[in-house]
């Protein structure tokens, strides 16, 4: 099987959350504006992602450069689904390499 890969480039919308794992560990999650082209006015069209990383020096290094930083990301997506209103919702997020 064939393991989807991403990369992505854009800003760092929001200070990062980071989290300490029980083995010592640190996860970050951010959401990442990437840029999409210009509307029918020209102006400029940003998207936001979602973006995990469960590697320490990365999550780390996302967390000190905080928001505003310009980055690129390679990384494989996913879909989380969890229950809202007794609905089952989903959510795509890069899961930053």
């Amino acid at each position: 099987m064939t393991q989807n890969s991403v990369v992505l480039t854009g800003r760092i919308a929001f200070a990062p959350k980071t989290f300490d794992t029980k083995s010592g560990g640190k996860i970050a999650t951010f959401v990442l504006n990437v840029w999409v082209g210009k509307d029918k006015d020209g102006k400029s069209q940003y998207i936001g992602i979602n973006v995990k990383t469960f590697d320490s020096k990365y999550a780390e290094a996302v967390a000190a450069l905080g928001q505003g930083a310009d980055i690129a990301i390679v990384g494989r997506l996913t879909v989380d689904s969890f229950e809202k209103d007794g609905k089952k919702q989903y959510t795509t997020s890069v899961i930053a390499d």
